[in-house]
């Protein structure tokens, strides 16, 4: 009797599996849908967890998989691994639906997963920024989020140097994940001085800004509370921080159209290496000077070999540049 029932229940939850699956996935996630469909739930634990190891796995594919475990594991009886594959479905897709034509009996241990998901799997952010750091040394920063359902796998900083009121653009830097106490994850790392990279004299002062992201086992962004949109370093001195540069403001001979009023603009295609050795890797309107470089509106400070970091844009084209004298 015990058996029928089992069996019933299976083909219920059959027509929700069936609806959503996709083509691909691997030969393991095929073999999983058609063990499904015959029944033969003792195999599909083995199957399923083959199935994650793919490479190259849709969020579609690891949603059905998720889900796929879920119901086989209710149907076992086994009810702590049938929730936890339920929380990673939700940790992928927090407002996943189950469908109607879904058993009862799945989609009642489903919603009580969710139920608990939505109460207590918010992800809060203990962050202290620091407000200074001296040139040339880099920015180390810590963080630690508050994660009931262990939602955030990964987490990065965004980083751009901002000088004379110019902002760079935004660099990605990872930051280094480790195990807390329980439902907590603490990560660190440590933000590189844009100065560093820049030949001649360096400038007094700028600001550094970075803004925290953190993802989930498949990259996809996780909301977390209790954080900052950007937080805001001065390295060096303040006030040469603050200040607009002096440069770009003072050098107004050869300008286009002649008679002054602006400082004179060079279109070039880059398609090699700079002199000395310097490499440019960004597309954007650069002021040259004596420093190495500042920027209007594109990257700052990447104009020596290795210096910039990979994520950065790297591809060659027309460039404004802007010749100045003097220092920032």
């Amino acid at each position: 009797m015990r058996q029928r029932a089992l069996r019933f229940a299976l083909v219920l939850g059959l027509a929700g599996v069936a609806g959503s699956a996709l083509a691909g996935g691997g030969a393991y996630l095929q073999q999983a849908r058609e063990k499904y469909r015959d029944l033969d739930y003792q195999a599909l634990p083995a199957i399923l967890a083959e199935a994650l190891l793919q490479p190259d796995l849709k969020r579609e594919e690891y949603l059905e998989i998720y889900k796929l475990q879920g119901f086989t594991y209710t149907a076992l009886g086994d009810a702590p691994k049938a929730r936890e594959a339920f929380v990673k479905l939700l940790i992928i897709d927090a407002a996943f639906e189950m469908d109607a034509s879904v058993s009862p009996r799945f989609r009642t241990v489903f919603s009580d997963v969710k139920k608990e998901f939505q109460k207590r799997g918010e992800v809060g952010l203990t962050h202290e920024a620091p407000s200074t750091a001296p040139p040339g040394e880099g920015v180390g920063i810590e963080l630690s989020v508050k994660d009931a359902f262990a939602r955030v796998s990964n987490a990065r900083a965004r980083v751009r140097a901002v000088l004379c009121g110019k902002e760079g653009a935004w660099v990605d830097v990872p930051l280094q994940g480790s195990a807390g106490k329980e439902g907590e994850r603490s990560f660190k790392g440590r933000l590189a001085d844009p100065a560093a990279s820049m030949p001649g004299d360096k400038p007094a002062g700028y600001f550094l800004d970075y803004a925290l992201e953190f993802m989930n086992v498949i990259g996809d962004k996780v909301e977390v509370k209790g954080g900052k949109p950007t937080y805001r370093v001065t390295v060096g001195d303040a006030a040469a921080a603050a200040r607009p540069c002096k440069s770009a403001a003072a050098a107004t001979e050869g300008s286009e159209g002649g008679g002054g009023g602006g400082v004179p603009v060079i279109p070039v295609i880059l398609t090699a290496g700079l002199a000395g050795g310097g490499v440019l890797l960004v597309v954007g309107l650069l002021a040259v000077g004596g420093a190495g470089a500042t920027a209007g509106g594109g990257v700052l400070y990447c104009l020596q070999t290795g210096a910039c970091s990979s994520a950065q844009p790297s591809r060659n084209g027309k460039v404004e540049v802007t010749t100045t004298r003097g220092n920032p």
